[in-house]
Order: structure tokens, then sequence, then C-alpha cells
């Protein structure tokens, strides 16, 4: 391994020994240590069990899930880069964001439940990249990457005036 990917893997682990020791109830570094070393290794501590609950009920899902996010989004973040060959490459070249936002904004209109409200960001995301496609595909003649970037920015504002328009109403 090279040594930024070093250095990288030696963060996370530090930060998230961080964050299971910071919080409303402060957990000592060596006592979480001997709280997970005794998960691992299967044995028991003498701390007191409400440590375990701490950390395991509460703590860790929420540091499990930040790790997963923030590979998720680091994956679509190397996607896009690698799709338009450029390092400053954001969702809203492809009107991702205003999709997922006017799907967010209507499901809050209608009153649904938190789960339809992510689904229906996550529809509008993947609608407005959909469309982004078909219509940057139309356009014969040009450079694709191009004609992808400009249909993206249309769309994009596009459906920021649609939610402009929602939000109004």
């Amino acid at each position: 391994m090279s040594r930024p990917h070093l250095i990288a893997i030696a963060g996370l682990i530090a930060l998230t020994l961080l964050a299971f020791v910071i919080g409303r109830f402060a957990i000592a570094p060596n006592e979480c240590i001997a709280i997970l070393w005794a998960t691992l290794s299967n044995t028991t501590h003498a701390l007191p069990a409400t440590y375990d609950t701490i950390i395991f009920e509460i703590r860790g899902p929420r540091i499990a899930a930040a790790v997963m996010i923030g590979a998720a989004l680091a994956a679509a973040g190397t996607a896009y880069q690698s799709l338009f060959r450029n390092p400053l490459v954001s969702p809203d070249i492809l009107g991702v964001s205003s999709g997922a936002a006017l799907g967010a904004t209507l499901a809050i209109l209608l009153s649904l439940p938190m789960i339809a409200i992510q689904g229906f960001a996550f529809g509008g995301g993947m609608l407005a990249v959909a469309l982004v496609y078909f219509i940057g595909n139309a356009v014969r003649g040009h450079d694709p990457i191009l004609a992808l970037i400009l249909t993206g920015v249309v769309i994009g504002s596009m459906l920021g005036a649609c939610l402009a328009i929602v939000k109004y109403v």
C-alpha cells in the first residue's frame, strides 16, 4: 500500500475511535478500547453495561452509517470525475441535485412518510439523469460530453424553476 493510503486508513481509525469516545456521555479512550477488545476477543470487561449500550447500540451504528455513506459519496464522486474527466465536477452538472430536491419537495407537499420522501428524492434524481442522458444523446454531431454537460445545466435549471414553483404553491 502507498503512503497516502496508509495515512487515510490511520486517519479513519483515529476518527472512528474519536467518534466512539466523544458525546453527551463521555467514555475514556482506554475504556472504549477495552470494550471493543473484549467484544472482539469474546471476553468480559469490568465496565458498566451502559457503556456497551452506548457503544454498540447508539454510536456504533451511527459511525458505521457515516463510513458507508462517505464511501458511497466517494464512489459517486469518482464516477462523476472519471465520466467527465474533470476533478471539479459536481452532481449539479447532470441536474441530480435539482431532480432530487424537486422529488423530495413534492413528497413533502403530499405529506408522505419519510421513506416515501427519500424514494421520491432518489426517483427525482434518477429521472433527471435519464432525461439529461436521452436529450444529450439525441444531439448529434457534437462532443458527447459537452452535449451532456450543457443538457444537464439546462435540465437542472428547469427543475430548479419547477422546484421554485412547487415551493411557492
